[in-house]
């Protein structure tokens, strides 16, 4: 799992620690896994089957949760980087496994530990960007490999102190707000800030897509989509989830259409769900 850099804990808390010598590379998304008819779909990222033992809804796709929904305190704008405004959400659980830190008061001695932290990353001699995109990558890791959502909001709040600039906390914490607390308004605001922060991921449109048909809304979804499509031509995932939004907006034709040109990387990952599609559609 990555390679040893030889100069120790890189991400270090104390409650917490991310090492250098733990890094992967750092990488997008790339939602393996189509919506079904309903539009709920599953919120595994990154794969394709119910290894994990989740559930399966009525559309064939994976509801991995296991987590249970929670309910968000009242929004309030609040500023998490210069410029940037997101409402406030609080969850039920632990400040460091929601995004930003669920906006929770710090003590003294906390910000004091934040400052640690980045003045530690600085002493290796590396910019703290670069440190940034090393949690994310730990992050996504345990997002995409485990489902490990508290592990992935630990690394994303990291990533979040060293460089809030950088797009993938936002798009990491929209893949929180989505699959642990089914918060799919916020995980809508947090991907639209994601698209124009700094280094924004080529999956991202396709990772916002995914979440407006889990959240029932195809219309929403569907430039989403086609965007996707357009930047990545060769990615089947997108196209297989055009034909299912066309589908749940009512034009069975036009998505028996799209179902037959759904081809490229990860087909075997949309096979099942296009099956299901045509004959849902009767093409």
């Amino acid at each position: 799992m990555g390679t040893t850099t030889g100069k120790g804990p890189l991400l270090e808390s104390a409650d917490d620690c991310a090492c250098a010598d733990q890094v992967v590379p750092v990488t997008s998304t790339q939602l393996h896994v189509t919506v079904g008819p309903d539009g709920s779909g599953g919120t595994r990222w990154g794969s394709g089957n119910d290894a994990t033992g989740g559930k399966r809804d009525r559309g064939g796709c994976v509801d991995s949760l296991g987590t249970g929904a929670a309910l968000p305190a009242l929004a309030q704008p609040v500023e998490v980087a210069p410029g940037v405004t997101v409402n406030r959400r609080v969850y039920p659980v632990p400040a460091n496994e929601a995004p930003f830190f669920n906006f929770a008061a710090k003590s003294a001695d906390q910000k004091a530990a934040d400052d640690a932290l980045v003045a530690r990353v600085r002493g290796t001699g590396i910019d703290p960007r670069h440190a940034a995109q090393r949690a994310l990558a730990q992050g996504w890791q345990a997002v995409i490999q485990g489902q490990d959502f508290a592990t992935g909001a630990r690394r994303f709040n990291q990533a979040y102190l060293l460089d809030p600039s950088e797009s993938g906390i936002y798009q990491g914490f929209a893949a929180i707000a989505a699959s642990r607390f089914k918060d799919f308004a916020f995980a809508d605001e947090l991907f639209r800030i994601a698209a124009r922060m700094r280094n924004p991921s080529p999956a991202l449109p396709a990772d916002h897509a995914r979440v407006m048909l889990m959240a029932g809304r195809p219309a929403d979804a569907k430039p989403l989509l086609e965007k996707a499509i357009a930047a990545d031509p060769g990615w089947a995932v997108p196209r297989a989830n055009l034909a299912w939004t066309m589908l749940q907006l009512g034009d069975p034709k036009e998505a028996c259409r799209l179902a037959g040109k759904v081809a490229g990387r990860d087909l075997e990952q949309t096979s099942a769900d296009m099956t299901k599609l045509r004959q849902l559609a009767k093409c």
